[in-house]
């Protein structure tokens, strides 16, 4: 794996020779702070809306009479959402402490970062949009369906159910397209080092 290679795993970023392992190391981190970003604007995306929502829904659960359980329970389901992103984040950030200052182990703490990325976006329907759709479907239940369905309840289905389809394909897409390849390249990466020479350059 040369360095242009090398670059090409950080958006064509420049990258110092390999040779210069301080130089690199630094580019690496630089690299990681930028997935961070990504980390936190994700958080944002997906945290915040499920914190306001736990609001909605259990200020609404503790107001009405009729169908409260649907309510507090969409709550409690919106808030695990939350909760899973703040501790999925901050274990994986423990989990990348642990790498030291080396060209090789900067690199397993990207390999990791990718692949915790990876696992996010391509089990979407399992940590956030299962229980939001569960939340959603219990609140639908209680306001819409329990005395008969109508018109306008099927299509709000319908258009809901297109838009959770295309949340689902959306992120699928960004772990295929932007993480899977980047964690191949990243093994691959890895493998070529493991397997040069241990007083060899580290290319």
């Amino acid at each position: 794996m040369d360095d242009e290679s090398l670059a090409e795993l950080w958006g064509s970023q420049p990258v110092p020779p390999m040779a210069d392992e301080d130089a690199v190391v630094k580019s690496l981190r630089s690299a990681h702070r930028g997935e961070d970003r990504r980390m936190l604007w994700l958080n944002v995306q997906e945290g915040v809306p499920s914190l306001l929502l736990f609001f909605f829904f259990g200020g609404a659960g503790l107001s009405v009479r009729s169908g409260k359980w649907a309510f507090l329970g969409a709550a409690v389901l919106c808030l695990g959402v939350g909760v899973f992103l703040v501790v999925s984040t901050l274990l994986q950030r423990r989990r990348e402490a642990r790498f030291g200052d080396t060209v090789r182990e900067q690199l397993q703490r990207s390999l990791s970062q990718v692949r915790h990325r990876e696992w996010l976006y391509r089990n979407i329907f399992v940590w956030y949009l299962l229980p939001a759709a569960s939340g959603w479907g219990m609140v639908v239940y209680v306001t819409m369906f329990r005395d008969g369905p109508s018109v306008f309840a099927v299509v709000y289905v319908a258009l809901s159910l297109a838009f959770f389809g295309w949340v689902y394909r959306l992120n699928r897409r960004v772990a295929t397209s932007r993480y899977t390849p980047r964690r191949r390249e990243l093994e691959g990466l890895l493998a070529t080092l493991d397997a040069a020479p241990p007083d060899g350059p580290v290319r």
